[in-house]
């Protein structure tokens, strides 16, 4: 037993009016918009004309001026202030930029030969019977075998397993 008796219960309200007024929730009924929005156009800008969309134009980037002996005319036109340009085009042309104006070339690509040879007989491999099997290549001058023969060779080596 508890050393001091208990308090009493409190007592439930009978009805819902017991509550008191002030003390009641009021529900705000949205009322049904539906089908009541106004359709909006896209609006299509001449081009010459800016919107707030349009990023900044990109300029060209002030390099340090040098002296007149020493000034290199570059091969490209400088930057375009045309902002459309994906990023790598713009940074691939503000770096070779900046490397001619430095001075730094880099030799194109100049390919020897037209023809490709066979290391074989060193004759071309586009004319004169050669051919290719998985990469293996076949040269009729300096083979013995005939070509079906020389590719039966691969026939284990490169045959599909089946599962």
């Amino acid at each position: 037993m508890a050393p001091e008796p208990l308090s009493l219960p409190l007592h439930k309200p009978k009805t819902i009016t017991d509550v008191p007024s002030d003390e009641q929730h009021t529900f705000s009924i949205q009322r049904n918009t539906a089908g009541e929005c106004k359709i909006v156009r896209r609006r299509i800008f001449a081009a010459d004309e800016p919107t707030a969309c349009d990023p900044v134009p990109q300029y060209v980037p002030v390099l340090p001026r040098m002296s007149v002996s020493s000034t290199i005319q570059p091969a490209s036109s400088p930057l375009p202030t045309v902002a459309r340009l994906p990023y790598s085009t713009r940074h691939y042309r503000r770096r070779k930029l900046e490397e001619e104006m430095a001075g730094t070339f880099k030799r194109t690509y100049t390919r020897t030969t037209q023809l490709t040879l066979c290391r074989k007989c060193g004759q071309d491999k586009n004319s004169g019977g050669h051919r290719q099997h998985y990469g293996n290549i076949y040269c009729p001058n300096s083979s013995e075998f005939s070509y079906e023969q020389w590719k039966e060779q691969f026939l284990s080596k490169y045959k599909k397993q089946k599962k």
